[in-house]
């Protein structure tokens, strides 16, 4: 998730991750890619029975179990994430390399 912060004003985007990594964020209004700014980002890994809660499955919407976040705090907590990204204009690729320490 991208969280406009500091003078960037806009509206959060999100996005999924497909089995290689890979994401492309939309915008809550349904437009594809990050608008031009600085951004909050929050990482987050869902588990539903220990296994990862993947679009379409069973478990995505809540149905089927409790979901249980994978990753630290420090990655997919809003109100602590420490992650940033500045998009520039016309986009580019972000990566984040998350670390278990």
């Amino acid at each position: 998730m991208f969280i406009p912060s500091g003078t960037t004003k806009g509206i959060e985007c999100s996005g999924q991750t497909d089995a290689s990594g890979v994401y492309t964020p939309k915008q809550t209004r349904g437009a594809e890619g990050v608008p031009a700014g600085t951004y909050k980002v929050v990482i987050s890994r869902f588990l539903s029975g220990g296994k990862p809660v993947t679009p379409g499955s069973a478990a995505e919407g809540g149905a089927g179990g409790v979901l249980t976040e994978s990753l630290p705090p420090k990655y997919s907590n809003p109100g602590i994430s420490q992650l940033t990204a500045t998009v520039p204009e016309g986009g580019e690729t972000i990566d984040f390399q998350l670390t278990t320490k």
